[in-house]
């Protein structure tokens, strides 16, 4: 009976303390943290104003005194470019039948249309698009591909050979082959996969596919 006597009691002091305090004036807060959140300013110290709850009145939790670190040297920004507009939003077509048609009819690459191949053939875009696919090609694509477009990758042809006449060839319409295939069908296959092919989106932007896909297009002009 005491103990509850005395819960009483100091809970009526409590109640009554929070009903008037300094004129008036808010009164003391329990754990303040657990109310006010300290939200970091970018690229500088903790404002001072939150000492009054925290007693912190700069950031100490990286060198620089930073709430929010600089990006590293060499990153791309988003806004520049045209293809930034589209790396960071969906596709709009989906990944079924319907989705992959639609590419192959409707789908053109942006690029600048003009340039040569080192063989004179004419490509789909200016010759430092077609080196920067010529780049990607040989790291993401060459392994099944082949570094000439025949379907002959080392991944390919190693050991038993599992992926011996899967793995499509850009230059012929035959069989596997991918001669007549459109740019559209190209990116569609490079955004979703296909086949034994996974998706590399996350490895290429919009734009690298698009110059991967003109590298390819050099191979289909072969005869």
């Amino acid at each position: 009976m005491r103990y509850i006597f005395i819960t009483v009691c100091i809970a009526a002091l409590a109640f009554l303390s929070s009903c008037n305090y300094q004129n008036g004036e808010r009164n003391i807060e329990y754990s303040p943290n657990m109310y006010h959140s300290i939200p970091p300013e970018p690229y500088s110290q903790a404002a001072d104003d939150w000492a009054e709850w925290t007693g912190v009145r700069e950031q100490t939790v990286f060198r620089d005194g930073l709430n929010a670190q600089r990006a590293p040297e060499g990153t791309v920004p988003r806004a520049e470019g045209w293809y930034h507009s589209e790396a960071f939003q969906p596709y709009h077509l989906e990944n079924d039948t319907a989705g992959y048609r639609i590419a192959g009819e409707q789908l053109t690459s942006p690029l600048e249309n003009v340039g040569y191949a080192d063989d004179g053939i004419p490509v789909d875009c200016t010759k430092e698009s077609y080196e920067n696919g010529k780049r990607l090609y040989t790291v993401y694509c060459s392994p099944c591909h082949g570094n000439n477009g025949d379907g002959q990758g080392n991944l390919a042809t190693l050991n038993n050979k599992p992926f011996e006449g899967i793995v499509p060839t850009y230059k012929s319409a035959d069989g596997t082959g991918l001669k007549n295939m459109t740019a559209g069908k190209m990116f569609h296959s490079i955004t979703y996969g296909k086949g034994q092919m996974g998706s590399y989106a996350s490895q290429l932007t919009p734009q690298q596919r698009w110059e991967v896909i003109c590298y390819v297009q050099h191979f289909q002009r072969m005869d």
